[in-house]
């Protein structure tokens, strides 16, 4: 069995790394968590043109990597020379898109890692998901990997490639850009996940006695009393773009169930 559940709870990610003080997924995010002493990050992988498993948010690179071009149109040769820093600060200048194979080998066991599918749906392919569990494998960290998605379909097709030795998490919000039946968690059903992920706005007293049953993991959390509050709510990990800030939430919180 996976043990990332055995890891000390609640859960500490820093989305895309420390992305409030620096770009987004690379190399310096994920440096500044580690600085922070932050014990786990969230990052999104895509399969290139060429078949690489690569790190970068965004469908389109244009955003962070000034290439009007979708990741999936776009060969490794390409993806690797693109200033990935810059679009944050002229001082990154020099960050470049990661493999995952890249991340893994760099930061090993000094994180637990939650990866995000970024997956267009005439582009899943038992493929990728089977790549990415042999990355997974190759760097021992099985017991280290949470992966999730906005897509359903995605999460199955990786939990077999897996053989359900990694867990999942379906993640929603109610947003229009996800299909109005999975905004409320209804993944589940086709995915059989095993966390749930919601946006922290629809986490309350209600939603956790519905789906306590699950663990939960919620995003993108940035104050702290967001995440306090979510907290004495019983979530079991807290996802955010600054995660010194949940990182003293959590010990804020451990200590005043300490002194009651």
């Amino acid at each position: 069995m996976n043990k990332l559940i055995y890891f000390k709870a609640p859960m500490v990610f820093g989305h895309r790394g420390f992305s409030e003080n620096a770009p987004e997924n690379t190399k310096a995010s994920f440096d500044m968590c580690i600085e922070n002493l932050i014990p786990g990050i969230e990052t999104d992988v895509h399969k290139c043109k060429t078949g690489e498993i690569v790190i970068t948010h965004d469908f389109n690179l244009k955003r962070v990597g000034g290439l009007n071009q979708t990741v999936e149109e776009t060969s490794w040769s390409t993806l690797k020379t693109l200033d990935v820093g810059s679009f944050k600060d002229s001082k990154f200048k020099n960050e470049r898109i990661l493999l995952l194979d890249q991340l893994l080998e760099e930061y090993n066991t000094k994180f637990y890692y939650d990866i995000e599918l970024k997956v267009p749906s005439k582009y899943i392919s038992s493929e990728m998901h089977r790549d990415i569990f042999n990355i997974i494998k190759k760097h021992n960290l099985v017991d280290y990997i949470l992966v999730s998605s906005f897509n359903p379909i995605a999460l199955g097709k990786f939990k077999r490639a897996s053989q359900g030795t990694i867990p999942t998490a379906d993640i929603f919000c109610k947003t229009k850009d996800v299909p109005k039946f999975l905004q409320t968690g209804n993944g589940r059903f086709f995915s059989h996940s095993t966390y749930l992920k919601p946006n922290f706005t629809q986490v309350n007293f209600e939603f956790m006695k519905r789906f306590k049953k699950k663990p939960i993991i919620t995003w993108t959390v940035n104050t702290e009393s967001e995440a306090l509050n979510l907290l004495s709510l019983g979530v079991d990990g807290l996802i955010g773009n600054n995660p010194v800030i949940l990182k003293h939430a959590v010990e804020t919180f451990q200590k005043n169930k300490r002194e009651k």
